[in-house]
């Protein structure tokens, strides 16, 4: 077999053997696409399209001085209407360090669900409780159902590219999970009406 650009190796590593968080490679990724500043990150990681990964405010300077220094950024003086603002550009070292994040299989998604917590307790509160907080999770998941549905029909009507269907993809799988949190919904509902 030789080794073109099609079958190439790819050297596969364990999310473990990462120096950095998943924070640090989610501002790399960003800032692959080109300069910003920690306020411009922010923005772009609260807007609709990064419904996947969220990231304190709190956290985003610390990172980006900590890529500073391992000299995965750079950093870029503006001026702005005079008010002074600190733009961040990725250098080739964190291309490199982001190619070889992105090269690696991702880890399986651990994540908290109040509700499930509530539900696990619920009997201390009672059955009409636990019920009544699902139905109040399913008609949030409903609305954010909507939502979803926008955006994907906004995507294929303006999309063009690999990149804006690779939005439509995760756009998709928004839709899916929620979806499948629906029927969840409904289905723990007639379960907890038999003891109420």
């Amino acid at each position: 077999m030789t080794n073109s650009p099609s079958n190439a190796e790819v050297n596969v590593t364990n999310a473990s053997d990462h120096p950095f968080s998943q924070s640090t490679y989610g501002i790399l990724a960003i800032l692959s696409e080109g300069a910003k500043s920690g306020y411009e990150i922010k923005k772009f990681l609260s807007g609709q399209e990064l419904f996947y990964w969220r990231e304190s405010f709190g956290n985003i300077y610390p990172i980006l001085k900590k890529l500073k220094a391992q000299g995965l950024v750079r950093q870029i003086d503006a001026d702005i209407r005079k008010k002074r603002r600190i733009y961040y550009e990725i250098t080739e070292d964190g291309h490199a360090e982001l190619r070889r994040w992105l090269t690696t299989p991702p880890a399986l998604t651990r994540f908290r669900v109040e509700l499930l917590m509530k539900l696990r307790f619920g009997e201390i509160s009672g059955v009409e409780n636990m019920i009544s907080n699902i139905e109040h999770y399913r008609e949030l998941n409903i609305a954010e159902i909507d939502e979803c549905r926008e955006l994907i029909e906004s995507m294929k009507e303006n999309g063009e590219g690999l990149t804006d269907e690779v939005r439509a993809i995760a756009a998709l799988y928004l839709l899916r999970f929620k979806q499948a949190m629906n029927d969840w919904c409904t289905e723990s509902i007639e379960i907890l009406d038999r003891w109420s």
